[in-house]
């Protein structure tokens, strides 16, 4: 039975936040629309995003509120949700949007629909399907050209399709399109922008096998981010993480074991902390403590299934890299049964593998890199276990999917040229 004190002390807290609750809505309901509208831009600016989110929410339940402010209102609540990690929430948000848009006769708003555009892809890309993230870019980006209509950073949209290059390997197109935000003159790009879009063009060189170049624009990045007096932990923390990755491709091992010690002490969180599992675990396995590297690569896909749930690249991507730990081992098995985790972690519900032997349907994947990978890997495994149908099966698999980004996803024939070799290097690797 609960103390009578304790009773009464509780009964006056709840009644002081009652009354507090209630002092904060009148505060706010005496606010005039504009300002409210002001108020959430303000918070985003002070990254203040559950205030923001709260003020937006205001505007749009005012009966005075115009079609266009209550519209722009579902938006900066979308972009809230978007910076508080909340990326199902984000998804359903600009989905209203878009349905709202329609019912309000409001879809030749060409600045409505160009940032509406824009914040359905990012939501698709945060929440796994780089494909259609893409065609949303590619929309926002043909009414931007079209009109120069959007009220958000272009340097974002450009910055943000090339990231959905990167997942499809077309690194030639993601080059292009760093290089527009790059370029730009803008006065609203700032230094540490340049130096995080500088420090990804050099991630594109090294997935691309051009390791001198790649070289060469991390060290330009670093160069910047030395002569800039106020640092942001994260842009640096990115560069720090990518740069491990290339010291670690390039075994330059003592080197990499430093600057992930560095990073480490950044305390990354979220997506940064996958990232560092990711390239702890594979530093582990280049240097052949492979248990090491499956503890961080299951912490890895632990973390990415806690951010982005089940259906995911991160996903995916730790599942094939603690696969790759198992194949170190000749764990064949537990091997066999990573890669189909991976491949399920990238593909539709409809479409996941129910034994490790199946063969995933080309037209369901989510990202065909990984699932390449994951084919290839199985494909050896099964010839060494002399299951030579199984493992022609999944030659015949990675034939489909290969044939199938080359033809229908990759558009810049360098690109092409990248994923060829790129296979080429792997039938090499494992002769």
């Amino acid at each position: 039975m609960i103390n009578i004190k304790v009773f009464r002390v509780i009964k006056l807290i709840l009644a002081f936040l009652f009354s507090l609750s209630g002092f904060l809505s009148y505060a706010q309901g005496s606010k005039t629309i504009d300002e409210l509208f002001s108020k959430g831009r303000q918070l985003i600016s002070e990254k203040e995003y559950i205030g923001a989110d709260q003020a937006f929410l205001q505007v749009s339940q005012r009966d005075t509120v115009s079609p266009l402010y209550y519209m722009y209102a579902i938006v900066f609540r979308t972009l809230c949700q978007y910076n508080l990690d909340e990326f199902n929430e984000m998804y359903e948000f600009i989905s209203f949007a878009d349905a709202e848009r329609t019912k309000l006769n409001l879809s030749d708003n060409t600045y409505l629909s160009t940032d509406i555009a824009y914040f359905t892809g990012l939501a698709l890309f945060k929440l796994g399907y780089t494909y259609e993230a893409l065609a949303y870019y590619q929309n926002t980006i043909k009414l931007y050209n079209s009109f120069t209509t959007f009220d958000f950073r272009v340097e974002d949209l450009y910055s943000n399709t090339a990231i959905c290059y990167f997942d499809i390997a077309d690194y030639d197109n993601a080059i292009v399109y760093l290089n527009k935000s790059i370029n730009s003159e803008s006065k609203n790009v700032t230094a540490l922008d340049k130096i995080q879009w500088i420090g990804l063009k050099a991630k594109a060189y090294q997935y691309k096998g051009n390791l001198d170049l790649a070289e060469s624009y991390y060290s330009e990045a670093f160069e910047l981010l030395g002569d800039y007096d106020k640092k942001d932990t994260r842009v640096e923390l990115q560069l720090n993480d990518d740069w491990s990755s290339f010291l670690i491709l390039t075994k330059q091992f003592e080197k990499a074991e430093s600057v992930l010690q560095r990073v480490k002490s950044m305390k990354p969180l979220k997506g940064d902390l996958i990232n560092y599992y990711q390239n702890q675990g594979n530093y582990f396995l280049k240097i052949n403590q492979i248990e090491q590297s499956i503890t961080y690569f299951s912490k890895a896909t632990e973390q990415a299934i806690a951010l982005y749930g089940k259906k995911h690249y991160e996903v995916g991507d730790s599942y094939l890299k603690a696969a790759d730990g198992f194949l170190g081992l000749k764990e064949y098995d537990d091997a066999l049964h990573y890669y189909t985790e991976a491949i399920n972690a990238i593909s539709s519900e409809s479409a996941a593998l129910k034994a490790d032997s199946d063969v995933p349907d080309v037209e369901l994947i989510l990202t065909h890199k990984l699932a390449l990978e994951a084919q290839f890997q199985k494909a050896i495994i099964y010839s060494k276990l002399e299951n030579y149908e199984a493992s022609k099966n999944m030659s015949r698999s990675v034939l489909e999917i290969l044939e199938y980004m080359l033809s229908r996803q990759i558009v810049a024939f360098g690109s092409k040229i990248d994923l060829v070799n790129y296979i080429r290097s792997y039938v090499t690797m494992v002769r």
